[in-house]
């Protein structure tokens, strides 16, 4: 957000206004988040903002870090991150049901990916062109009148799409880049053929992945469904805190 109003009024300019930037408001109208300007170097000890802050998406760093350099705990770290964020942000404009880790930024290197660029990941939601589709958009020939599972047997599409992100962690490339002949240029039929052979995290995180994209939790397929969200919980975000646990020992 402080990204956003930076870019877009020039916080840092002269010309900058001096009162309230703006706010966001809760749909039912119960909270308010107001914005204001905070100068630089006004009393001893201020915190100094850097002149500019870069965004990458983790697509981004897939792009320009070869996997050999990447740590397991680190892409774990990824992967639970990401988890918790779907539990988290689920049911809200910041969450698009067919989001990808090109919608999760950092603050930081393209090139380095490490504890301090974890601490600022974050999911990246465009606000100035809420109409717009998103160019990372996957599966274009989707159509809107025809449900993700009648067409292509998707039970719940934000927890396919983070079985997706899972498997591009540990294939460390988009799933794009993974696509073969024989999956006839069908992202769907990608997931689940890399979800049915080997993973480089073990077969524990394979099968994580194999229950998020068959939303196979016991509990339905709706994800406002309570039960389903402590089973999500309980066999995704504690199973990747185990293996994370688990390397660090």
């Amino acid at each position: 957000m402080c990204h956003y109003l930076k870019r877009n009024y020039g916080l840092y300019t002269s010309s900058a206004p001096k009162d309230c930037l703006g706010y966001l408001e809760t749909p039912c109208q119960m909270y308010k988040h107001k914005f204001y300007l905070r100068k630089r170097g006004l009393n001893t000890g201020a915190v100094q903002v850097p002149e500019q802050t870069t965004v990458y998406s983790i697509f981004d760093t897939m792009r320009h870090i070869s996997d050999n350099a990447l740590k397991p705990d680190d892409q774990l770290r990824l992967a639970h991150k990401a988890a918790v964020a779907i539990l988290q942000y689920n049911d809200t404009p910041w969450l698009a049901e067919r989001w990808r880790l090109s919608n999760m930024s950092y603050f930081g290197s393209r090139h380095t990916f490490d504890d301090t660029a974890l601490k600022t990941l974050h999911l990246s939601s465009q606000m100035s062109q809420p109409n717009a589709m998103s160019n990372t958009a996957v599966m274009e020939d989707v159509q809107t009148t025809v449900s993700d599972e009648l067409k292509y047997g998707i039970n719940n599409t934000p927890l396919f799409f983070l079985g997706v992100a899972l498997l591009e962690i540990a294939h460390w490339q988009p799933l794009e880049d993974s696509m073969r002949q024989k999956d006839d240029g069908n992202h769907i039929v990608t997931a689940r053929r890399l979800a049915n052979g080997p993973s480089s995290l073990g077969p524990e995180y394979q099968r994580i992945v194999q229950k998020l994209l068959q939303c196979n939790f016991g509990y339905g397929t709706k994800l406002a469904n309570k039960s389903l969200q402590t089973a999500v919980y309980n066999d995704v975000v504690c199973e990747l805190e185990g293996m994370i646990e688990r390397l660090a020992v």
